[in-house]
């Protein structure tokens, strides 16, 4: 499963994860781990195809994953909170041929 750790800041720019490059549909899940201090770090928030996840947002000290179809990018940004947080996202994606 690929991961990649990243800091995310309060309500700043997406960081991009991955983009699909190939034609094939890709199916997958995501895992968003948040290391921040709690009571001090960002909130984290998970982008895919350039939209926001509803209800995807983790706190400092939360992980969360979620299954999704058609995934065209993954990214992360910051949704709240203050500071700076040290994120982790792995996914496993299943391209359909």
């Amino acid at each position: 499963m690929p991961r990649r750790k990243s800091s995310v800041t309060t309500v700043g720019t997406p960081i991009p994860v991955w983009t699909d490059t190939s034609t094939f549909a890709i199916n997958g899940t995501i895992v968003v781990e948040n290391n921040g201090t709690i009571g001090v770090s960002a909130t984290a928030s998970l982008e895919v195809k350039g939209t926001a996840v509803t209800d995807f947002t983790g706190g400092p000290g939360e992980a969360q994953s979620i299954t999704l179809n058609n995934i065209e990018s993954i990214a992360i940004a910051g949704a709240g909170g203050t500071g700076t947080a040290s994120v982790k996202v792995a996914f496993s994606l299943n391209y359909k041929f």
